[in-house]
């Protein structure tokens, strides 16, 4: 499981220092923390959200380290989404909600501290942002659930009903 989860975050990490070298806006890494806060316990993602900032924030070259902040809100946006969350299991809209969130939680501290300019290009650029991450984090839950199941790991869906209905 240790294996599968480091290389998950590698994986994204990567991809994320990928896209952002090259001016794409990625949130693969939150996806991750999102994902990996209801299948293991909060303490263990905590960790792991702070130790994928700390590269996320050296390897990305910025002023100020705000991925060691808005990293772990993420872990908390996860952590509100699965107590609100029926017994039916998690809900579409509210990952929906979830995903829009991620993008303003992750870029939304740089750009405030950065120049005018940048922050107007932020802003333009926020709501097709918002969109597309609302549309691919429950794409990527699923795809992880789905290699999470074909290696014999927990997966996020069963988490969230075991949550929901504790065994007798």
């Amino acid at each position: 499981m240790t294996a599968a989860v480091f290389l998950t975050f590698s994986l994204s990490l990567f991809l994320d220092l990928f896209f952002r070298s090259r001016g794409i806006l990625s949130v693969f890494t939150p996806f991750c923390i999102f994902y990996y806060t209801v299948v293991l316990n909060w303490k263990t993602a905590l960790v792991l959200a702070i130790a994928a900032a700390i590269p996320a924030a050296v390897f990305a070259g910025s002023a100020w380290p705000f991925d060691l902040l808005t990293y772990p809100a993420v872990a908390g946006l996860s952590l509100w989404n699965r107590r609100r969350t029926g017994p039916a299991g998690p809900s579409l809209r509210r990952h929906l909600l979830c995903g829009s969130l991620i993008p303003i939680l992750i870029f939304g501290p740089k750009a405030l501290t950065s120049s005018f300019d940048t922050l107007l290009a932020f802003l333009a650029w926020l709501p097709p942002l918002c969109v597309l991450s609302a549309v691919l984090l429950p794409t990527v839950l699923y795809l992880l659930d789905l290699s999470a199941e074909k290696l014999g790991l927990p997966l996020y869906g069963d988490a969230v009903r075991k949550r929901e209905n504790p065994p007798l």
